[in-house]
């Protein structure tokens, strides 16, 4: 995450033999311009190699988390417990934060169902086009459940 708006930490605990959860801090201590975008690309692990697919998702900030969209995400009642997040625009300064989330619910979220059975890992960018406020990587399998 840039300095200038905050810090970010991310980490996950086993939470058992095939799973983990996340939780993730983040402080924001200046406010996001209003030309902030988030922008999530898709890689597919192959042959040792993460390659980047064609699934992609590059959108204004501020309608990603307006009402027509926030509800694949955060009106989920899995998630909606477990977090205070960046949810209203413009992004001020606060504390967000999301607590022992289970990324195999995360799964079973709308916004999430057209992954296939992929090793893979998302690079999520959020900022404006030129200078990204803060990039995460996220690196996952998703399994058939028996």
């Amino acid at each position: 995450m840039d300095p200038d708006y905050g810090t970010m930490s991310m980490s996950a605990r086993r939470y058992n033999r095939t799973s983990f959860l996340l939780n993730v801090d983040i402080s924001v201590t200046k406010s996001f311009p209003s030309d902030t975008y988030i922008k999530l690309d898709v890689y597919k692990l192959s042959e040792n190699v993460y390659k980047k697919t064609a699934l992609s998702y590059d959108k204004k900030f501020c309608d990603y988390i307006g009402p027509n969209q926030k509800k694949y995400f955060f009106e989920n009642e899995v998630v909606k417990k477990k977090m205070h997040f960046m949810d209203r625009c413009p992004v001020k300064p606060d504390y967000y934060w999301m607590r022992d989330l289970d990324p195999i619910a995360l799964m079973n979220v709308q916004f999430f169902s057209f992954l296939p059975l992929w090793q893979a890992k998302i690079v999520a960018n959020i900022g404006p086009k030129m200078k990204p406020i803060l990039i995460a990587e996220i690196y996952f399998e998703i399994m058939d459940t028996p």
